[in-house]
C-alpha cells in the first residue's frame, strides 16, 4: 500500500482539452487563468525546478508558492533571477517570504522593519507599504513578480490585509490576513482574483472538494461515480485482483475523509463571500498539497485540467461575466 500511495499521491483528474477553457471569447470571461501551485520549494533552485516541472505540461499564467518557503534574504539576493524566470516562462510568480529572523553568527536576530524596508528597495522591488506602520508588520513579506518584469513587495499586516497589484486586476492576501478582510475593503477594488499564499494546513478537505468529493452525505454509488471520472481510479477498479483490492482500500479511505467533512469547513471567506460573489472575485489559496485550491467556487466558475502532482498542482479556472 505504501508504494501504491506514493504512486497515486497526485490524485489526478483526467486532463480536459485546453479548448474547454479557451474557446470562448475573452470578453465573456470575468477570469480566465491557468494556475500552478509549487510546493516545498525551500530554495530559489527549488523554485526553478518546480516551475520547470509544472510548465512542461503546458503554459501557465500564474504560479504561487506556500508562505515561508523562501527567506526574505534569499528572495532579495535572487530578485532578478526570479524575475527572469517570470519573464522567460511568461508567468506571474506570487510568494510570501519569511521575514522572521536573520542569522547573525550563531544567533538569529529579529530585523527591524526600517532595515528590511531599505533592503527590499535596494534589491530592486517596488515596495507597496503606504499607510502601514512598523508596528503593524508581521512575519512575512509578499512578492509579486510580473511576467512584464515588474516586481512588487508588500508586508503582511492584519491592519491592511489586501494588497492590490498596480496595473492588474490582481490582489494578494497573505495567509491569516484573509480573516481580516471586510466587504468594505473589497467594494472599491477593480480586481477579479485574490491569491492567498499560506502555511496553515488547516483545511484538510479542500483538495477533496476540488476533486468533486464534497458532500458528506454522498452514497457509495455517488462516490464511486465520481472516482470513475479519474482515469487512475478507473484503471484500478477495472484491473486485476490486486488492483481491485487497492481500489477498495482507497475507496474506504476517501469515504472516511468525505464523511468527516462539514459544509465549507475552512470558512476562510464566509464574512465576505457575498461581496466576492457579486463582484466576481475568485480566491485561490496555496497551502500545501492537500490544502490548496479555490476557496469560493460558484456556479459561474469552470475548473479544468485539475491535477495534483508530486511537488506541484495545476488547474485552469474560468469565470463567466454576468
Amino acid at each position: 500500500m505504501e508504494n501504491f500511495e506514493k504512486q497515486f499521491s497526485p490524485l489526478n483528474l483526467p486532463e480536459k482539452p485546453e479548448s474547454n477553457i479557451e474557446s470562448r471569447a475573452e470578453k465573456e470571461k470575468k477570469l480566465n487563468v491557468s494556475m500552478g501551485f509549487l510546493f516545498n520549494c525551500r530554495t530559489v533552485d527549488g523554485l526553478a525546478e518546480k516551475l520547470n516541472l509544472a510548465t512542461k505540461e503546458g503554459k501557465l499564467d500564474s504560479v504561487m508558492l506556500d508562505e515561508y518557503d523562501l527567506s526574505i534574504e534569499e528572495v532579495n539576493a535572487n530578485l532578478q533571477r526570479i524575475s527572469g524566470m517570470a519573464k522567460e516562462k511568461m508567468v506571474d510568480i506570487i510568494l510570501a517570504a519569511d521575514n522572521k529572523h536573520r542569522r547573525q553568527g550563531d544567533k538569529f536576530e529579529r530585523i527591524s522593519w526600517d532595515i528590511r524596508k531599505e533592503e527590499i528597495k535596494s534589491s530592486g522591488a517596488v515596495l507597496l507599504d503606504e499607510g502601514i506602520t512598523a508596528e503593524e508588520i508581521n512575519d512575512s513579506v509578499g512578492y509579486y513578480f510580473g511576467k512584464d518584469g515588474n516586481i512588487y513587495a508588500f508586508p503582511k499586516t492584519w491592519v491592511h490585509p489586501i494588497h492590490s497589484i498596480p496595473g492588474t486586476k490582481t490582489a494578494v492576501v497573505i495567509c491569516g490576513e484573509i480573516g481580516y478582510l471586510t466587504p468594505e475593503q473589497l467594494e472599491d477594488l477593480d480586481i477579479n482574483v485574490i491569491y492567498n499564499p499560506s502555511r496553515e494546513r488547516d483545511d484538510p478537505f479542500l483538495k477533496y472538494r476540488m476533486l468533486g468529493l464534497s458532500d458528506p452525505n454522498m452514497t457509495d454509488e455517488e462516490i464511486h461515480a465520481e472516482l470513475m471520472k479519474n482515469e487512475t481510479f478507473k484503471e484500478l477498479a477495472e484491473g486485476e485482483e490486486e488492483q481491485k483490492q487497492n481500489y477498495q482500500e482507497w475507496f474506504k479511505k476517501i469515504k472516511a475523509i468525505i464523511k468527516e467533512q462539514k459544509d465549507n469547513p475552512s470558512n476562510y471567506v464566509r464574512d465576505v463571500n457575498e461581496t466576492l460573489t457579486r463582484k466576481g472575485i475568485t480566491v485561490i489559496r496555496s497551502d500545501g498539497e492537500k490544502t490548496s485550491g479555490i476557496l469560493n467556487p460558484s456556479p459561474k466558475m469552470k475548473i479544468g485540467e485539475l491535477r495534483y502532482q508530486e511537488g506541484y498542482a495545476r488547474m485552469a479556472v474560468s469565470v463567466d461575466k454576468e
